[in-house]
């Protein structure tokens, strides 16, 4: 059994059909059963425990593919409903939303306009990438579960990694060089053909790989799988 986790990217977003997802044609292609646990929006801490939830409850599987995100989310423990949260640059920003037909106002969070005026910046996003990386690669070898890193960046451009801060969590990773989603299916510019077109009415305009984006994603797994 093959174990896949991830955000919006794994979970298949702006897809119109999930079984075109990368994890799906992997399972087809190697006729092994493919578990996806991946989540819209999800934070790279919850990717870690949940993974590890998963394997604690069900056993190890044959190999575990991981995607992270860049580390600008943020999880934060709400009080008034007991339970964790992620937070991103939006949540910081006033919006119009449609809710059951009606247009609403949303306010700003506080919490989030507090993060990310005050303590959201590159490095931070880096120590937060690296240091769910260094955790997770520790406690699948520990494990003895073989298993892929990669993470969903779609523009090599946009927040490069640096060793100004000397994170060692990322100097000790085997995954120190691992891939960019960029680096398997290119950027929407150079390759639009990986991706939706710009009139997707759906999650975030096209930025997430389309079908054969999925493919192409699934074709370099499956050559570093086992």
């Amino acid at each position: 059994m093959i174990f896949v986790n991830g955000d919006s990217v794994t979970f298949g977003c702006e897809l119109e059909n999930k079984e075109n997802r990368f994890s799906n044609i992997i399972a087809q292609k190697l006729d092994k059963e493919v578990v996806n646990i991946s989540e819209v929006f999800k934070v790279n801490s919850n990717i870690v425990r949940s993974t590890i939830k998963w394997i604690e409850d069900n056993g190890n599987p044959e190999f575990a593919i991981i995607q992270f995100e860049t580390g600008r989310r943020v999880e934060w423990y709400d009080p008034r409903h007991k339970s964790w949260g992620g937070l991103g640059h939006h949540d910081a920003q006033a919006k119009t939303i449609i809710r059951n037909g009606r247009i609403i106002k949303e306010p700003a969070k506080p919490v989030a306009v507090a993060y990310y005026s005050e303590f959201d910046n590159i490095h931070v996003r880096q120590m937060n990438m690296w240091t769910s990386i260094f955790f997770m690669e520790t406690y699948l070898n520990h494990k003895s579960i073989p298993h892929y890193f990669w993470y969903g960046k779609g523009n090599p451009k946009r927040d490069k990694q640096t060793y100004e801060l000397g994170i060692e969590y990322k100097k000790m990773s085997k995954w120190k060089d691992m891939k960019e989603m960029c680096d398997i299916i290119g950027t929407k510019n150079e390759h639009p053909e990986n991706f939706p077109s710009l009139s997707s009415k759906k999650l975030e305009k096209g930025i997430h790989p389309n079908e054969n984006g999925h493919k192409l994603l699934a074709e370099h797994f499956l050559e570093h799988i086992f």
